[in-house]
């Protein structure tokens, strides 16, 4: 099947020798009228001509093409891909789904199509690998294959190839490609056979490289993560609430404290009610509730209570967990009895105007350690989980558990750092 770019370039080349021959008729037809020459001489004039004026009218329809932006758009239509480009990617069988970026930027002549472009360190400051296209478009079957020729930032001096098979998304409010999906093969390398899964995205205002690293910056800042929930839980006193609310701040995630709930529905809330299931279970369903809302709203979750049974971990996490990919459990410990007593002696006479000093008397705490189930990773059914460990009394990360590593993980564990 004929590509629809040369059917366009034969076209245009038809056109234009149609005007050349034109342009010869017409010199013959007024040496014929002006002077009397011989008619061998008169073919020759007209031949010249007609070639001279194919050249110019050639070189002149080309630069004015290639130098309008309409022009080339008209020209090769829903193949018009010139501009600067980012893409990100997974590989193929990896199963940390860890995302790459690069920048590519695609020229295009009338009957010439040029890739050059780099891959990005993780940081998105240095470039890891480079590249720049050895064919033209191929179509092959619904897509369109190109080669390049690729080097690593570690060994510029070794080339290996590389194959996109680049697959147009057809948009009807969109007249070009602004975005498609690819997968490129490696042949060579340090990643010989693998398989890269992209997706391409035109980065329209872009006029230089750097413009795209920005703007995969900005993008990353506000992407660095997918909406994600985090239970805090630990015995009374153990730092929960402190470390949820500075979490949220530091993560823009949105704080829902169980105890909160608890003074909605019994406004004089005392300490026999911190002991009370019937209300715990209450303020439960609601803050599970408002939770989802968030979540719908693609806004990213905290959840600060006890949650010292397995079972009411399990309500909670099977409500939620349908709602994002990323759950974590943040388990406050009390490494020291003591500290405890005192902490919760300090609360004392503030329960009212505190939330968080709404247990204020030892034998809660005693209470919740009697029946506290300690955590473990296997509760958490997401794809992308954690279970860590944090000592507010010692201030450090005692220890942590991630299933499938990744940017929002990362951060997690960043920002508790910050906070401790």
């Amino acid at each position: 099947m004929k590509l629809k770019i040369t059917i366009k370039q034969h076209a245009l080349t038809i056109a234009i020798l149609t005007i050349a021959l034109i342009f010869a008729v017409g010199v013959y037809e007024g040496i014929s009228r002006l002077i009397t020459i011989h008619f061998g001489w008169r073919l020759l004039i007209s031949f010249f001509s007609a070639l001279m004026s194919y050249q110019i009218v050639l070189k002149t329809i080309f630069w004015i093409i290639e130098h309008s932006t309409f022009l080339l758009k008209l020209y090769w239509g829903d193949l018009y891909l010139a501009g600067y480009w980012y893409y990100v990617y997974t590989i193929e069988g990896d199963i940390s789904k860890t995302k790459y970026y690069g920048v590519w930027k695609i020229t295009q002549t009338l009957y010439h199509i040029q890739i050059n472009g780099f891959g990005l360190k993780d940081d998105l400051s240095q470039k890891r690998t480079r590249l720049h296209s050895i064919s033209e478009l191929i179509y092959i079957s619904g897509h369109y294959d190109i080669l390049h020729i690729k080097t690593d930032a570690a060994n510029p001096e070794i080339e290996y190839y590389a194959k996109s098979s680049m697959f147009f998304l057809t948009n009807p409010k969109e007249k070009y490609p602004i975005a498609f999906d690819a997968y490129t093969k490696i042949l060579g390398g340090n990643d010989n056979g693998s398989t890269h899964n992209d997706k391409f995205t035109k980065v329209i205002k872009a006029s230089c490289e750097e413009d795209v690293i920005q703007y995969i910056k900005e993008k990353e800042k506000k992407d660095i993560t997918e909406p994600f929930i985090v239970l805090i839980l630990g015995r009374t006193a153990s730092g929960k609430t402190t470390t949820a609310m500075n979490l949220a701040r530091k993560t823009s995630a949105e704080h829902i404290q169980c105890a909160f709930y608890k003074r909605i529905l019994k406004p004089d809330y005392g300490k026999s009610d911190s002991l009370r299931d019937d209300l715990r279970e209450q303020a439960t369903s609601m803050y599970i509730g408002a939770a989802v809302d968030l979540l719908f709203r693609d806004k990213s979750v905290i959840l600060d209570s006890s949650f010292g049974l397995k079972k009411r971990r399990s309500i909670v996490l099977n409500k939620l967990v349908s709602l994002t990919d990323n759950v974590f459990l943040v388990y406050c410990i009390t490494s020291s009895v003591e500290k405890t007593r005192l902490r919760i002696e300090e609360r004392k006479g503030k329960e009212k105007e505190d939330i968080r000093f709404h247990a204020s008397d030892f034998s809660v705490y005693e209470h919740i350690d009697s029946t506290f189930e300690e955590p473990e990773i296997d509760e958490i059914s997401a794809k992308c989980k954690g279970l860590i460990f944090i000592d507010t009394f010692e201030r450090r990360i005692v220890k942590s558990e991630i299933i499938c590593e990744n940017k929002t993980s990362q951060l997690i564990k960043d920002k508790l750092i910050e906070i401790l």
